[in-house]
């Protein structure tokens, strides 16, 4: 019995040393004489229009809102001269910042005018537009956008100092862009 001890010990004790042993890396002479090559990660034109408006609604939205996703789509790309445009469906889905609904301002105006209403059915009314405006308060909610980004190119690749966002607004006659800063927050 000693001896089967003496063995199980021998063995926990090996395997133990083999998971503690820091990861090697694979070389020529660890992997059947295959050169592993590092990744090479190409950003291309739509990758960086992408995250350029990703950045910039996250800029401008993180301080009011809890930003869940931002999702673009490119329906328009055109490339002439070292200049490109392209058209981009943006959907963004936000939630208002966590904390209790009671605390906003107009969901505890409703809150405080349904309690001082002495009418019964009234009063009913107004409790269950404040339980609405509660609720929804809570709930995630989406953002639709249309942008324009144009941008020179250098070497084709974006110069991204060159970049300009507008976002397209409703107009009678056609469609419009306005500068996409006129669509953010202001304090």
């Amino acid at each position: 019995m000693k001896a089967i001890f003496v063995i199980f010990l021998t063995m926990l004790m090996l395997f133990s040393a083999g998971c503690n042993r820091e990861p090697q890396p694979l070389t020529a002479s660890s992997s059947n004489s295959e050169q592993i090559a590092p990744t090479i990660r190409i950003i291309t034109k739509e990758e960086v229009i992408k995250e350029y408006i990703s950045e910039f609604l996250t800029t401008g939205y993180s301080e009011y809102y809890g930003i869940n996703s931002i999702e673009s789509e490119i329906i328009k790309q055109t490339i002439e001269n070292n200049h490109v445009e392209a058209v981009i469906c943006t959907n963004m889905n936000l939630c208002n910042p966590v904390k209790n609904p009671d605390t906003v301002p107009y969901i505890l105006a409703a809150k405080k005018k349904a309690f001082k209403e002495n009418n019964l059915d009234k009063k009913h009314q107004l409790q269950i537009e404040y339980m609405t405006l509660y609720s929804e308060y809570l709930k995630p909610f989406e953002s639709n956008f249309t942008f324009k980004l144009t941008a020179e190119l250098q070497e084709d690749e974006i110069d991204k100092a060159s970049i300009q966002l507008f976002i397209e607004t409703d107009a009678n006659q056609g469609v419009k862009y306005e500068p996409a800063e006129d669509l953010l927050p202001k304090k």
